[in-house]
């Protein structure tokens, strides 16, 4: 709530998940309803199907300044197509691009540089992506991964990187030539991010059912 109407808020736009769970939360409608009236642009993102019709939204929330919530939010989320139109993220991962050029309509991207202690001259030669940027990972399947720089042996010519997002913990050691620059503000790393997380996840499904 302090990113929405705190006295430092910055907030540009509200991502909605709407779940059976969201429908249940009061924390999440109050987040939502004071967005509305802060005018902060909203993007509601379908990750469940079946979810509560009106009478059933937030049903256990009956007092009056609750119904008045509900009302408004319920208004404003009826004029908002929810992304993707026809099922939700998980069966529609190509939704996430959509999602995207919604969040660039509201939030200026800019890429952050990190910037790293002064190199040795001869290293620096070498070190075609500096530390920090992020870069796609050509793995053993041919498969390009989403990773982060964050070592760089000049000694050995290999770069330490950390996969699908940083903090994950998921290093690798590889060469250049296994590396191309992504170029992706911190936006499109997180969209890259989840775009293989729900791939990772359809694989796992298909293998469950198969």
């Amino acid at each position: 709530m302090l990113r929405l109407k705190g006295r430092h808020a910055k907030a540009k736009v509200l991502i909605v998940l709407k779940t059976k769970a969201f429908y249940d939360s009061e924390p999440c409608l109050k987040e939502l309803s004071c967005a509305i009236d802060k005018k902060i642009p909203v993007i509601p993102i379908v990750l469940e199907e079946n979810l509560p019709d009106k009478q059933d939204q937030w049903k256990k929330l009956t007092d009056q300044d609750s119904e008045v919530m509900i009302a408004k939010v319920q208004e404003h989320l009826g004029k908002i197509n929810g992304i993707p139109d026809a099922g939700t993220l998980l069966t529609v991962p190509e939704a996430l691009d959509e999602i995207l050029e919604e969040i660039k309509k509201h939030v200026p991207f800019m890429e952050k540089a990190v910037a790293s202690a002064a190199p040795d001259p001869v290293a620096a030669l070498a070190l075609r992506y500096a530390i920090g940027s992020s870069v796609f990972m050509k793995r053993s399947n041919g498969a390009e991964t989403l990773a982060y720089v964050k070592e760089y042996d000049a000694e050995m010519a290999l770069y330490t990187v950390e996969i699908e997002t940083l903090g994950s913990g998921q290093t690798q050691k590889c060469h250049d030539k296994d590396l191309r620059a992504a170029n992706v503000g911190l936006i499109e790393g997180l969209i890259g991010s989840a775009r293989a997380a729900l791939l990772t996840f359809q694989a796992d499904n298909s293998r469950h059912h198969a």
